[in-house]
């Protein structure tokens, strides 16, 4: 599933469990909306319209940038990097 119109915010696809899905750049589509309207209407309309439109198995995900970049992250670890010997 691809979003139109975000061709340039496309990054690439991107799998969980056995879903496949298309990842965008959430500020290349901010900056592609801001195109026709302010930064904060283009947030607006992208948090509602797009990351709040659900769509099914392989619906977009977005790419925000490295975790320590956002707040209020989920500090538990469910899986970790298994030691090699």
């Amino acid at each position: 599933m691809y979003l139109v119109g975000f061709d340039d915010a496309y990054m690439g696809t991107i799998r969980q469990f056995n879903t496949e899905m298309s990842l965008y750049d959430y500020e290349k589509i901010i900056e592609s909306l801001m195109e026709d309207m302010s930064k904060e209407d283009a947030v607006e309309y992208f948090e509602h319209n797009i990351v709040g439109a659900w769509m099914g198995p392989g619906t977009p995900a977005f790419f925000y940038g490295k975790d320590d970049d956002l707040p209020d992250q989920p500090t538990e670890c469910l899986i970790q990097k298994s030691e090699r010997a």
